[in-house]
């Protein structure tokens, strides 16, 4: 734990901005929460939620490529403290939200929330390597991945506290605040400053060419990218099943879907202090932990009770978040930083969309297949992948560090 720790003490800057990310991010929670609390209130029939999962969906197909270009063209800083700011006027506006009439403002506010982080996300991914030392580009991604899952336990049980005691207006409250604070400490930090040579073309898609020889020269980035494509798939079902077991299969209602979700998250903490600890390994690291997710679902699937269950999970998101920190650390070294927001972008939009696309086919899916027959598909469609691109990886040497000049693997 110490040797994770230590990168806080040597980089200042990320520790700010990691405290930033967090504080915000236990506001998010709060504010998920309080949302899908109100829409229940408001609105009997499902017709409320399918559309509000919809308008956290198309953010990231329309605005994701975008928040890659902004963040390889200006200020990095600048747009997180913007995606900040917009999110907490959003956040507020909920505060209007009284009847059944009102809730397109809750169509309009998430659609606004969802558009900034779908900015917010790749900005926030390539602003690591300009923060840190090389040689603690590994500790500071398994910091971030531990702090996810951090972030996942304490604002879900206090997001669900907040809703349930006291008022839902005040979780909406507690959101802008965060996120305001989040960008007080965000404005606090130093950015490299660095002008890009792309100021005067026009913002295009086609700016995204650039990728094209970098991804072609690298067979890494070629099977990472292969890989969370078909993960996705797997992945979106798994998001929907948790709290369908907690009420279904456990019959704990919201107490289980709280002590699943905190397994996701403890799951997320155990991958990021681990990372770090197996560095000299970063392809069997990502072949094998990709692996275990997929297999540790399928034993969720089949698991009587929830303790056998959330066991299950902690093991499946420390499988993940090991390889997701390993590859966000090969990343980094491979693909220049002008460019890393475009790749991010790439790769986040790509997985949201089709997370996004599968959690709602996977609810339609329910009507006629048992939670655990979608678990069980679920962890199949993601061992699968695991497997083939894992054994590919496996073969491939990967340095533990990388210039960020080098193209080829």
């Amino acid at each position: 734990m110490k040797k994770n720790l230590s990168v806080f003490r040597e980089e200042k800057n990320y520790a700010r901005f990691l405290s930033s990310v967090f504080i915000s991010g236990v506001g998010d929670w709060f504010h998920s929460v309080a949302v899908f609390s109100l829409l229940l209130q408001l609105e009997s029939t499902g017709m409320a939620l399918g559309i509000t999962m919809a308008l956290r969906v198309l953010p990231h197909l329309l605005f994701g490529p975008f928040g890659g270009l902004l963040a390889d063209r200006f200020s990095r800083k600048k747009i997180l403290v913007s995606c900040d700011v917009i999110q907490a006027l959003a956040a507020l506006s909920l505060l209007l939200v009284s009847t059944a009439d009102d809730i397109w403002l809750i169509y309009v506010s998430t659609f606004v929330l969802m558009s900034a982080t779908a900015v917010q996300m790749p900005t926030r991914a390539a602003s690591i390597p300009s923060l840190v030392k090389k040689e603690n580009l590994l500790k500071a991604n398994s910091m971030n991945s531990a702090s996810v899952g951090l972030v996942m336990v304490i604002g879900s049980m206090l997001g669900g506290f907040v809703t349930a005691a006291l008022e839902i207006d005040i979780a909406f409250v507690v959101n802008a605040i965060t996120l305001l604070v989040s960008a007080f400490i965000m404005l606090s930090i130093k950015f490299p400053h660095s002008k890009s040579l792309e100021l005067k073309e026009k913002l295009s898609l086609k700016r995204f060419n650039v990728l094209l020889p970098i991804i072609k020269d690298s067979r890494i980035l070629q099977l990472v990218m292969i890989y969370y494509v078909l993960w996705a798939i797997g992945g979106g079902i798994m998001n929907l099943i948790p709290s369908v077991f907690a009420f279904d299969v456990y019959n704990l209602d919201n107490l289980g879907v709280g002590i699943l979700y905190a397994c996701f998250g403890l799951g997320q903490i155990l991958g990021g202090f681990v990372s770090s600890y197996i560095e000299k390994w970063p392809s069997r690291a990502i072949a094998i932990g990709f692996l275990i997710e997929g297999i540790a679902y399928q034993f969720f699937s089949i698991s009587p009770n929830i303790i056998l269950g959330g066991l299950m999970l902690v093991l499946a998101l420390a499988g993940v978040t090991v390889g997701n920190t390993f590859v966000n650390t090969i990343v980094m070294q491979y693909v220049p930083e002008k460019y890393l927001g475009r790749f991010f972008s790439l790769i986040f939009t790509s997985v949201n969309v089709i997370l996004g696309t599968t959690m709602i086919i996977s609810g339609a899916l329910l009507a006629k297949l048992l939670p655990q027959q979608l678990a069980m598909l679920s962890g199949v469609l993601i061992t699968i992948p695991a497997i083939i691109i894992g054994y590919n990886l496996w073969r491939i040497k990967i340095p533990q560090s990388q210039n960020n000049d080098t193209l080829k693997a």
